[in-house]
């Protein structure tokens, strides 16, 4: 790593490792690069996952991994591409500027996911600080990043239901569901809320809230709504019972396309959920 100068603090960081700004000496190119720790210089399967993903994963809207893999003093290091900005801090410092970004935003994040998808990959922790923005391009550019909790679909009942920041989790994992790529689509939808509003839709700090927080939102789903959602594992028939919210209320500046889209991303049962590659054949990108 000596031709690279790191600089001392992490700007970012988390369960699956820190981020650094740094340059490349030879051409003073910034770069970002990831440090993993990995004990005994060890890759874990996931570790291995990671990469393997990453380099799978060619898209123009989703990071590029630079160089593969250095492995050095107990450290897995990946070299990716640097931008400015993630998009929780754009939408901070600069939320004037969303009601012109937000469908172009929104319909790269798509282009992203529905790519994943076409891959059998689901990227399992969508969220706007793990969605980067190159505001040096014109317009700007996101990039989806941050594959650590990303898994290829093997079959719903092998996957982890620990996954997914609060706030960003789909109904069907606080209900002991088996999932698959719909959890991204939530996801999706609560960022889309988020970028119409500068508020988070489902702002919770633990399972329970947050469980009762969508329900109150979107109503606490029925056999009628959801087919089978009573057989599921951690389903309740004493859940408190809320009718749906009106959308359209909550997001009164938004055109009727893009709550009809936000509505079907925010669907209740997964099976009726929007996918990403209909969301992006959806009315509100045919308008101008």
């Amino acid at each position: 790593m000596d031709r690279f100068d790191i600089e001392e603090e992490p700007f970012a960081g988390g369960a699956s490792g820190r981020v650094y700004n740094t340059r490349i000496r030879d051409s003073n190119k910034s770069v970002v690069i990831k440090k993993i720790p990995i004990p005994r210089n060890i890759l874990s399967p996931r570790n291995v996952r990671e990469i393997s993903l990453l380099l799978e994963l060619k898209h123009p809207n989703i990071v590029q991994l630079l160089e593969p893999v250095a492995v050095m003093e107990e450290q897995l290091c990946l070299v990716f591409e640097c931008f400015g900005w993630d998009l929780q801090e754009h939408m901070q410092t600069k939320p004037e500027r969303y009601p012109t970004l937000r469908k172009s935003f929104l319909q790269q994040m798509l282009e992203a996911v529905a790519f994943c998808h076409s891959k059998d990959v689901i990227h399992r922790d969508l969220k706007p600080a793990n969605i980067l923005v190159d505001t040096n391009a014109n317009p700007p550019v996101v990039k989806v990043a941050d594959f650590g909790l990303a898994r290829g679909f093997i079959t719903e009942a092998s996957l982890s239901p620990e996954v997914v920041t609060f706030g960003y989790r789909a109904p069907e994992l606080h209900l002991g569901a088996p999932y698959s790529t719909p959890i991204d689509i939530w996801s999706v939808g609560c960022i889309f809320f988020e970028m119409v509003t500068m508020k988070n839709l489902i702002p919770a700090n633990c399972e329970s809230e947050e469980m009762n927080r969508i329900f109150s939102i979107m109503g606490t789903p029925t056999e009628e709504i959801w087919p089978g959602v009573a057989e599921l594992p951690l389903y309740s028939s004493d859940f408190r019972r809320y009718a749906p919210q009106d959308l359209e209320t909550m997001v009164s500046d938004l055109e009727p396309a893009g709550v009809d889209l936000l509505r079907r991303m925010l669907t209740l049962d997964p099976s009726q959920r929007i996918t990403a590659q209909n969301a992006l054949g959806h009315a509100y990108f045919q308008d101008p």
